[in-house]
């Protein structure tokens, strides 16, 4: 990405390096402070429960800046009236590309994820022995970009405790997303659904649907509107083929057909421990669809999943799609 934020970013990646490495000595996987000890950090519209006794260190080009021997935080609030015309309607999903600009690979892919209180969009990366984790948020005025960054010998100290401290963030903002899983319950397409079973795999799904012949998937159900599609694949042929699955890996895998001879704008929608939802656009044959695919990992296959409407239906069937995958049960 190009413009306000290109020298800002790097800036923010220089400093952050700076910081830990004049703690260079500090090779213990024990932190220097008990990460149980927690306090709240008042930052503007901003607060964070997380380590106490963190030292501030005061830095225009952060709204907030502490740091210990073993770990920084920062925090920098942008106003959404001060981006650029082209970043105006960007979501939460591309705004976190933008805290990542000037990183090439990431341990994470872009997640989103909803919570209890706040969505939220992180990724995470190594770099020269250091573990980062960047955090986005959105308010009705601003975005705020978070990083967590600490040794890569004390990733597994303080990993869980980013976590745990990055779920206590509140923003007064007049603004709070709504993130519960049902969060369309007066929607139709959410209320009136019938369960569809294939074998092991089990979703719930707009009722009414028919069962569809689609070659080269498992099984798949249509309505005027909608086409629903599953293909199963066993994870010892996938070894075979590909060597150690994971479901990145796999999701990878089953946007590979698609990728090929096309450019596409995927976009992570959700991120659990069994399953990963994305969605994109396609064109063909000049009609522009609307997908979400979703990968989900059982105990002796992965299951892939494509959910499809036209374009000018996605604002009413997303939330559906989403909604629907989450329902998912695989008995493999």
């Amino acid at each position: 990405m190009k413009g306000i934020f290109r020298g800002a970013l790097c800036a923010v990646a220089l400093l952050l390096s700076i910081c830990l490495v004049a703690c260079a000595n500090n090779t213990s996987n024990e932190p220097s402070l008990n990460i149980n000890e927690v306090q709240t950090y008042e930052i503007g519209n901003f607060s964070i429960t997380m380590q106490s006794g963190l030292n501030k260190v005061d830095d225009s080009r952060f709204d907030a800046y502490y740091k210990s021997d073993s770990m920084v935080f920062t925090e920098e609030c942008k106003s959404k009236s001060s981006l650029p015309e082209e970043y105006k309607d960007i979501s939460l999903l591309q705004y976190l590309k933008v805290c990542l600009y000037s990183v090439d690979k990431f341990d994470d892919s872009l997640i989103y994820k909803p919570t209890d209180t706040r969505a939220y969009a992180y990724a995470s990366y190594v770099d020269k022995e250091k573990f980062y984790y960047v955090f986005a948020f959105e308010g009705a005025n601003n975005f705020y970009c978070v990083n967590f960054v600490c040794w890569e010998n004390e990733r597994e100290v303080y990993e869980p405790a980013f976590v745990s401290w990055i779920n206590s963030v509140k923003i007064v903002d007049d603004y709070v997303e709504e993130v519960e899983n049902e969060p369309y319950a007066q929607n139709e397409l959410l209320t009136d659904v019938d369960t569809y079973q294939k074998d092991c795999f089990t979703i719930k799904l707009k009722s009414g649907l028919e069962e569809g012949e689609f070659g080269g998937v498992g099984c798949s159900y249509v309505s005027e509107k909608v086409l629903f599609t599953v293909t199963r694949n066993d994870k010892e042929k996938l070894k075979e083929c590909f060597g150690d699955v994971d479901l990145i890996t796999y999701m990878q895998l089953c946007l590979s057909g698609v990728v090929f001879g096309y450019q596409l704008d995927v976009e992570c929608l959700e991120s659990q421990d069994n399953y990963i939802l994305v969605g994109y656009t396609l064109t063909l044959n000049e009609e522009v669809k609307y997908y979400v695919a979703g990968a989900y990992e059982g105990e002796s296959a992965f299951y892939c999943v494509n959910f499809v409407c036209a374009d000018e239906d996605r604002a009413e069937y997303e939330p559906a799609f989403v909604s629907w995958a989450r329902t998912a049960e695989i008995t493999d």
